[in-house]
Formats: structure tokens, sequence, C-alpha cells
């Protein structure tokens, strides 16, 4: 594997702020990276997606492997009077005697019992699942979902390292730009006083003092628009990073490394790691078993239950044993009718079954084609950089040639402007060819599953 390094680490750019009492960041490539994984919103999403993910996953699987145990003490205190009814026989208003044939009178008899009765009651319960068709389902749903949110946030954790990365890069190239706006604005400004000078000694014509005016404005409005495009790449990295916008930036330079990649290379290491391919596959594990588990709640599910019970007047553990008990048994549980619950979710299980076996079908398919882009960007990337780095030098080296030429008299203003502009635009396009290899090489190993940094 080749590498041509282009930039050396220890150049720094200092990049001010709009205030100037601004908090100040001394940053590298790294430490931003390190700062959005760490702060960033979309790292920070990711993250809640995948523990909500998981919780699913721990859920399912409790509710299949393990019991359900539940615990409670309750007091009731009862109070007030009871009454029993009954009929008794009284005789002329004396006791009843044998043979007597007084006058017969019924009568209701009243008694009145009023107090106060406490009772403690304390229960343990304990349920096993042992056969739940439903529950196992839902569980492997659960577990494939999982994995799969385990594959989008390494491949979401790229994307945001890729994010920073673009961020990062675009204040660099924009000071690398600001930098060529200002010198040739200062090279504009000597132009003019030069022709300025010559016209006074009737060397030139004033039409070249006004082609140097000319040059000097629109150098004066690259340079405008230079420092406005650094302002923006700097509010957008402060906002990428979390940081208050107008946050004074120091930023190392990175260096970059022209390194040759083959197809085949990247394509064995793509099917060697399988993330977007594992990645579709548990998708649709997970929505095939979310149907069956829809289908199962019709079948009938078998629990082991256990429970303890405990009552007595007062709260104390004397004579515990002679008010208590347990009971073991199995309790035969069957879904007769929902309110068709069970057929909704059964209807969205199937709807999402057929997107996700659509891809699971063609994971590898669009895995490869996802890798293929990727390398066709980084070799364009790669060959727009070895051009520009070529036009850059040759209008380097053109307009030194047309300053030489116009200050010997023997070119023109206009042959000096059109060189200087030339200039501005190779370093343009150097710049952008630069930091898009960075980020087209970025995407290349996200292509491929690895690590992007």
């Amino acid at each position: 594997m080749v590498k041509i390094v282009v930039g050396e680490l220890s150049v720094m750019i200092v990049l001010l702020a709009l205030s100037v009492q601004a908090e100040t960041l001394h940053l590298t490539l790294d430490d931003a990276i390190e700062m959005a994984l760490s702060d960033g919103a979309d790292i920070i999403s990711k993250e809640v997606e995948l523990t909500q993910s998981k919780a699913d996953y721990l859920s399912g699987l409790g509710g299949v492997f393990l019991p359900t145990i539940n615990t409670s003490l309750s007091f009731r205190r009862q109070w007030g009077t009871s009454y029993s009814f009954g009929d008794f026989n009284y005789y002329g208003g004396v006791d009843y005697v044998p043979g007597y044939q007084g006058e017969v009178y019924n009568s209701v008899m009243f008694n009145g019992d009023s107090g106060v009765s406490n009772t403690y009651t304390y229960s343990a319960n304990l349920t096993q699942p042992l056969v739940s068709p439903s529950a196992m389902f839902a569980y492997l749903s659960a577990r494939s979902s999982y994995r799969a949110s385990r594959l989008k946030y390494e491949d979401a954790t790229a994307g945001v390292i890729i994010g920073i990365c673009d961020a990062y890069f675009g204040v660099l190239k924009a000071g690398h730009i600001l930098e060529a706006s200002k010198r040739a604005y200062e090279l504009s400004k000597k132009h003019l006083e030069y022709a300025q000078r010559l016209y006074e000694m009737e060397g030139v014509s004033q039409i070249d003092v006004l082609k140097a005016q000319v040059q000097l404005s629109e150098a004066e409005i690259d340079l405008i628009e230079a420092e406005g495009a650094l302002k923006r790449a700097m509010m957008n990295l402060n906002d990428t990073l979390g940081k208050p916008v107008e946050t004074e930036l120091i930023l190392e330079e990175v260096p970059i490394e022209i390194e040759d990649y083959e197809y085949e290379e990247c394509l064995e290491v793509m099917n060697e790691v399988k993330r977007y391919e594992e990645m579709y596959k548990s998708e649709d594990a997970s929505a095939l078993y979310a149907s069956l588990a829809g289908w199962s709640m019709h079948l009938p599910s078998l629990y082991g239950n256990f429970s303890y019970y405990w009552n007595n007047e007062r709260f104390t553990t004397e004579n515990w044993g002679r008010n208590d008990g347990y009971y073991i048994g199995l309790t035969l549980s069957l879904n007769l009718f929902d309110g068709l619950s069970t057929e909704a979710g059964i209807m969205r299980a199937r709807a999402s079954r057929r997107l996700s076996k659509n891809y699971a079908d063609r994971a590898k398919e669009l895995a490869e084609m996802a890798l293929r882009n990727a390398y066709i960007s980084y070799e364009e990337a790669k060959k727009k950089l070895e051009v520009t780095m070529n036009m850059l030098e040759t209008a380097r080296m053109e307009l030194n040639l047309a300053e030489r030429r116009y200050e010997l008299g023997a070119g023109s203003i206009m042959e000096l402007t059109e060189a200087q502009a030339q200039y501005l635009s190779s370093v343009s396009q150097n710049e952008n060819a630069k930091y898009s290899l960075l980020t087209s090489e970025m995407e290349l190993k996200r292509a491929m599953g690895i690590e992007v940094r």
C-alpha cells in the first residue's frame, strides 16, 4: 500500500472567532471526534435507541426464563355492631307454664354485640413460565432487534465521525482559502501602486490603472467572501461540537495520505466483517419472530405457581405456624378473545416483515453496491487531488511569471489579473480535493464495516 504525505502535523491554523471574549479551544482532529462522540446530539439519540432496544431484550429474556416474585403485607381493621334476630313466645306477661292457656304474644328478640377486630395478612407468590410460545418468540424478536441496533449504532458512530471530520476539514479549507485571498489582495494593492507609478512616468496608459483598480476590487470581494466562509465553517464546527458559536478555535492541520486500495481487497474485508449483511438479516429475523409471537398468542401457556400466606389478629411471630399455609399449582392460560388486538399486532408484524425480508434478500447486493460507490468516490477524489496539485503548482509559477513580466513592462495588467484569478481558483480546487479525499476514504472504510479513523 503506497502512502504519499501531503501535509505536516506541525502546521497550525489560528482561527479567530467573532467575539474577543470567547472561550478558546485548542483542538486536534482526535479531540473533536471524542467531543462529538461524548456530547454530540446525533450520537446521544443513537445511544437512546440502543438502550431502549437493550431494555426490550432484557424484558423479553426475563419473561421467558425468569420467575416473577411478589410479596404483600396488609392490615384490616373492622369495627361496628352485629345483630341477631329471632322469635320467642310470651304468654300473658308471665313465663310459659305447660298447660296454661293464656294470651300468646309473638315478638322479636334483639341481641347486640359491638366491638373492633384486626386482621394482619402476609403473602408471597412466585410464578415461573414453563411453556409460553408467545413470550419465547417475543424474546427472540427482541434479541434480533438488539443485535441490529448494535450494528446500527456502530454505523451511526462512523457517520458521526465522518460528519465531525467534514466540519473540521471545512474550517481548515476555509482558512487556507482565506490565506490565499489575503495574499491576492495584498498583491492587487501592490499592482495598483505600481501601475500608478508607471502612469505618472507615462510608462502605461490610464486604462492600466483602471484595470488594476478593478483587480483590487475583485480581490477585496474574494477576501470578504473568504472571511464569511470561514466564519460560517467555524459556526458549523462549534454547533456540531455543541459549543457556543462564538468560541475561538485553534485547529491543528491534518496530513493528507494517499493510499492505494484494491477493490477486491475491500470486498474481502467487507465479506469478513458483514456488518450491513448481518444488520439487514437481524432486522428480518426480528420481524419474523414478532409475527410468530402474534400468531402464538392463540396458543396456550403453562405457568407454575407457588404461594405462601399467613394471617392473624396480631402481627407477631408467636404461634406463626398455626396461622399460615401454602399451595403449589399449575396454571394453563389460553387467550380466547382480546378485542382484535392480537390480529392488529399480527397485521403490523406482517407488513414490517415484507420490507425487512426484501432488504435481507438483497443484503449482500446492497452492501456490495454501497462499497462500490464508496470505492469509485475514493478513486475519483484521489485522481482529483493529483490533478489539482499539479494545477496549483502550475498556477503558482504562472502568477510569479506574470508578476515579473508586468514589473519589467513585458506583460499587461490583464495577463496578471488572469494569472491571479487562476491561482485563487487552483487553491480552492486543491483544498476541496484534499479534504474530499479524506472524507471519501472514511466513507470507504465505513462501507467495509471497519473503524473509520
